[in-house]
């Protein structure tokens, strides 16, 4: 039994010493609450009295939480540290607290069950191996154990620049791909005006992710993976598929009783333990659920087109992301669409991407070919095995999990290099751009 302790104000701890009492008598339990102190003041003495493997703090306990949860990081960095939190806490509090080196924040009122569920949680995060760098040689592909549970999110701030199409054809992508067996699942959280549907020629009878919000809030938690399977929508692509609402308006019941972001972590938890690979085609506006996917996700590729108005849209993004306390070290650049005629050249575009230090991570070209895929309800990477925009897409995809690798008939796709360092001629043009920042 891992020891824990809860530092939480006095009224909160009754039920839950109650529920531990029970569980304890009863010969099953899984966690032993060795202390239940209701000041900060007394957890470092009881660290080192009762070794406790797991610490649960108050965020709102007097004296700072903050400061208690960095000495307890720097000084036993192998303890699984939690924070609770009231239901109306604001979500930029959220954010910062797990910014500051929480594995996450439990909502009162605290239950064994809540917390056991975030210990299993954060072990299997910790079980999951690092994704080996793909760059610049070829990588040995990996096997379906190494890569469980990989999220990966698309996003953009401004419209028309091509995410869903990325989305959508990156999840096919790794569904079909030559080399490893893969479970993937498309992800529609664009609540207000999703296309996932429409670009797969789905129908408007399917499911969407509205029927999850009984279930999430039923079991107060991820949904049990023999629920999962009738929540998705089986496809002819080899990708399962959680549509947005199609109805405008719909994605209001999310924010029913300020619990958007919490549903939403439950859904994409869900999804994530039973899935390989997680696709998530995000919302442009940066709302509750999109933040969330953004921190959950193992990857955030921002998509843009190579002009000034889609780059400069990012770069003020990101700059509100990083103000809000949320990492965007995971996030990479992509350059959608490029070699049209009245684009940025490259250099000024990757000029930009340094500025914002937003790694450029592939390249995708235009094809005329897209278009009529997305009319035709087949996307390009179903339709086509070769052309400039396939072959480009196939490249972003191994570059983040290698399974395009070699074998015995097929030679290794070339991976996007690392973008040169800007030239110096490109600064007063970055000078122009930036100068009413």
């Amino acid at each position: 039994m891992k020891p824990v302790i809860v530092a939480e104000h006095a009224p909160f701890l009754g039920t839950l010493a109650q529920e531990a009492f029970a569980q304890a008598s009863g010969g099953q339990a899984a966690l032993k609450i060795v202390a239940m102190p209701s000041s900060l003041d007394e957890v470092p003495s009881l660290m080192q009295a009762t070794k406790a493997e797991v610490v649960i703090l108050a965020l709102d306990l007097e004296g700072d939480p903050i400061a208690m949860a960095k000495f307890i990081t720097h000084t036993y960095p192998r303890t699984l540290l939690f924070a609770v939190a009231a239901p109306d806490t604001h979500p930029d509090q959220l954010r910062y607290a797990r910014a500051q080196g929480f594995r996450d924040v439990l909502i009162r009122p605290l239950s064994l069950a809540a917390i056991q569920q975030a210990i299993e949680k954060a072990e299997m995060e910790d079980r999951q191996p690092k994704a080996a760098a793909s760059y610049g040689a070829y990588t040995l592909p990996p096997t379906p154990s190494t890569i469980k549970s990989r999220m990966i999110a698309v996003y953009s701030p401004k419209g028309g620049v091509g995410k869903t199409a990325v989305a959508t054809n990156l999840a096919l992508a790794y569904a079909n791909n030559p080399t490893v067996k893969l479970s993937v699942c498309l992800v529609d959280l664009d609540l207000s005006w999703g296309d996932v549907a429409t670009v797969l020629g789905l129908p408007a009878s399917i499911p969407t992710i509205l029927d999850w919000i009984p279930q999430v809030d039923r079991f107060q938690g991820p949904v049990p993976p023999e629920k999962v399977q009738d929540l998705v929508v089986h496809t002819g692509f080899n990708v399962d598929v959680v549509a947005a609402p199609f109805s405008p308006g719909d994605h209001l019941r999310f924010q029913e009783n300020g619990q958007e972001d919490q549903r939403v972590r439950w859904i994409l938890e869900s999804l994530k333990r039973d899935y390989d690979v997680v696709i998530i085609d995000l919302e442009q506006q940066l709302r509750d659920s999109t933040i969330v996917a953004i921190e959950m996700a193992h990857r955030t590729l921002v998509v843009s087109t190579p002009d000034i108005q889609s780059l400069k849209a990012i770069y003020r993004t990101v700059s509100k992301l990083r103000e809000a306390h949320v990492d965007v070290s995971r996030m990479r650049l992509v350059l959608n669409r490029m070699g049209r005629g009245s684009d940025l050249p490259f250099a000024d575009a990757a000029a930009m991407a340094d500025q914002m230090a937003l790694p450029v991570m592939a390249q995708l070209p235009e094809d005329p070919q897209m278009q009529l895929s997305i009319n035709l309800g087949e996307p390009i990477v179903h339709r086509m095995q070769k052309g400039p925009f396939v072959t480009a897409l196939r490249q972003l995809a191994h570059a983040e999990i290698p399974v395009f690798g070699r074998d015995r008939k097929r030679a290794p796709l070339p991976v996007t290099p690392p973008v040169p360092a800007a030239k110096e001629e490109t600064k007063p043009f970055l000078r122009r751009l930036f100068r009413n920042r």
